[in-house]
């Protein structure tokens, strides 16, 4: 397990911007453990020059790299380009189980999202990059404004093997939550049968008070798991909690299914004002919290 953060760009203003921005998740996403496909037509951040609007330069596929990867293999694409104003990033991601060689997902494919900035940074401007992770899952939060309003700024990627109640990864599927100001999807993923339909969602239960919950510490402080539902309850790492009750940006340690981890508290970084759904049934009030190990 790994943690890595960095400044990155935020105003693409030209082709070695666009390149260090890049080249700099792509090193982050490396640096999980994750493993670059050989598929051809890649991208290449030696070369690659700033595309124009609404377009993309090119992309890349990352895999787990884990012991269930030979059998229940993922795979992520990741695309990356300009959104429709030419110093704003964009990236496309999807999340497969299979890859034809030549850059085309297979197998059971999750419907892809874009993911974009919705303001523009001034001329020399950089943001953080959070990425956690291991050879069995992806928390790309990036693009971050420390200061908050990520219903402007934040682009979200997290993908994992869905886990017992206990934390053991299982074979059964893959959990992703993806999220931008342009949009937010949660999606369960299998490795065989129908793929559930995308959710505006993050299936997690929220423990306010005001919703008629109350956690074993008192009112409006633990962490919630997300619960991923493929005929059977399982769970992703990442968690929803009260955001005023916890330091944002402080990683703490807590019991978090079955043992102990460092997460990490969003908090205003993570809220997208009326568009993101953390907990049912309210979001009011709430942040994420990612695995910090």
């Amino acid at each position: 397990m790994a943690t890595d953060t960095r400044n990155l760009p935020a105003f693409i203003s030209d082709d070695a911007t666009f390149r260090t921005w890049g080249s700099g998740i792509a090193a982050q996403i490396a640096a999980m453990g994750l493993v670059q496909t050989s598929d051809t037509g890649q991208i290449n951040w030696t070369t690659v020059a700033r595309p124009s609007t609404f377009a993309y330069a090119g992309y890349e596929i990352w895999r787990f790299n884990d012991a269930l990867q030979a059998t229940k293999p993922v795979f992520i694409r990741l695309d990356y380009g300009i959104a429709g104003v030419a110093d704003r990033p964009s990236m496309i991601a999807r999340v497969a189980t299979a890859t034809n060689g030549a850059g085309t997902l297979t197998g059971q494919v999750g419907t892809s999202i874009g993911l974009l900035p919705g303001g523009s940074k001034t001329t020399g401007s950089t943001l953080t990059s959070f990425c956690s992770g291991s050879t069995s899952r992806l928390n790309l939060f990036t693009h971050v404004d420390l200061g908050g309003g990520a219903s402007t700024w934040g682009l979200m990627v997290w993908v994992e093997r869905t886990k017992t109640n206990l934390g053991v990864n299982t074979g059964d599927g893959i959990a992703t939550w993806m999220a931008s100001s342009n949009g937010v999807q949660f999606q369960a993923i299998p490795f065989a049968g129908t793929i559930p339909a995308v959710a505006a969602m993050n299936p997690a239960i929220t423990l306010v008070s005001t919703a008629g919950a109350i956690s074993s510490v008192g009112p409006n402080v633990a962490f919630s798991p997300t619960i991923v539902c493929l005929g059977k309850a399982y769970f992703a790492s990442w968690a929803v909690y009260v955001d005023a009750n916890i330091s944002k940006l402080m990683p703490i340690s807590i019991d978090h299914l079955g043992a102990t981890h460092t997460l990490m508290p969003l908090g205003d970084t993570a809220l997208v004002s009326g568009s993101m759904t953390y907990a049912q049934p309210t979001s009011a009030g709430l942040s994420f919290a990612i695995l910090w190990e």
